[in-house]
């Protein structure tokens, strides 16, 4: 049982919270990296106001991650709910609607990029091809989904969402699942609403 404890305790300390730790308390300092420990220099809260004040990618940096925790939390959380919630109730066919929702969890990032990268292509992309076909875009001027920065953060957004919504789709399915039945009935029995039997 110890050793059921210790070793993993010793390996999170070692490999997650030692690295981040020291990363925090190197971020306080001037030091490049070669040399001894002794050749770092405590500056304070010197690199911080270097990166706010004097290096321009930060605001937009600082925007976009907040954007994309925003969408993160607000669309694709509570969408993943959304589609477990009525995966749970065994609808017909349940297993071919999962399909394209789990299938991006369990492809590594590299391909779900290459896959997107195929949907937003300007030239060959089938997102600017429906459109042009549908007749709301002009074939001549594709939209440059990665090269117009008025655009490519969303479609960054709808990538990534498309793999969080799996994620959480299958996490709150599998939750879903242990549930007891009993209970849902119970509460069916008391008049309780979808709603308020699931968060409660």
């Amino acid at each position: 049982v110890i050793t059921m404890v210790v070793v993993p305790l010793i390996l999170v300390l070692g490999l997650v919270w030692l690295p981040a730790l020291s990363t925090v308390a190197l971020s306080f300092t001037s030091w490049d990296g070669i040399g001894g420990l002794g050749t770092i220099d405590w500056i304070g809260l010197e690199n911080y106001k270097n990166v706010v004040t004097i290096y321009p990618p930060f605001w937009p940096a600082l925007r976009n991650n907040l954007l994309f925790l925003l969408v993160m939390f607000v669309v694709a959380t509570p969408f993943g709910m959304f589609l477990a919630v009525l995966l749970d109730k065994e609808l017909r066919g349940s297993r071919i609607y999962q399909t394209p929702f789990y299938m991006p969890v369990v492809l590594s990032l590299a391909l779900v990029g290459f896959i997107w990268q195929l949907q937003f292509s300007r030239d060959f992309g089938l997102l600017n091809a429906m459109m042009q076909g549908v007749g709301l875009q002009d074939a001549a001027s594709p939209i440059d989904w990665y090269g117009n920065s008025d655009v490519n953060i969303w479609a960054v957004l709808v990538a990534a969402s498309w793999r969080q919504v799996g994620y959480i789709m299958l996490l709150y399915l599998a939750g879903l699942k242990g549930v007891d039945p009993s209970l849902r009935e119970a509460a069916a029995a008391d008049g309780a609403s979808e709603v308020k039997t699931f968060f409660r």
